[in-house]
């Protein structure tokens, strides 16, 4: 079983949110522990994963209440949260190599701010 196991029954005591385990796929050396709920968000997620313990987020141009990526390198972990299905990937032999192909597929991080300054001067800030 994935290490977020507990984590991921423990948002159902606290938040009325039920996830059930729909089973461990393999593929490409890691795991993939399938979660389905109907009540649940990304922010649940959001609370209890970003900036801790070595998760980020993983900013994609999808990003919403229903939508989120995070990533914790030093684990070798992904977790995807997409409309009630969160899929924890784990046991990733090459973060490296996962990182790249989240990059392709999710296309460019859009800009978490964007100023406009008095000469029109437009600069976008990113996260790494």
């Amino acid at each position: 079983m994935n290490p977020l196991h507990d984590m991921i029954k423990e948002i159902g005591i606290s938040y009325d949110t039920v996830y059930a385990f729909k089973g461990t796929r393999e593929r490409d050396g890691s795991k993939l522990d399938d979660y389905f709920t109907m009540d649940g968000s990304r922010y649940e997620f959001d609370l209890r994963l970003k900036s801790k313990n070595g998760w980020e987020q993983f900013d994609t141009n999808q990003d919403a209440g229903y939508f989120g990526v995070w990533i914790n390198r030093d684990k070798k972990m992904t977790v995807t949260y997409c409309e009630g299905d969160l899929c924890v990937k784990y046991n990733i032999p090459d973060m490296e190599k996962e990182y790249k192909e989240m990059c392709k597929c999710y296309g460019k991080a859009p800009a978490w701010a964007t100023t406009i300054d008095n000469d029109g001067t437009v600069t976008k800030y990113y996260s790494r």
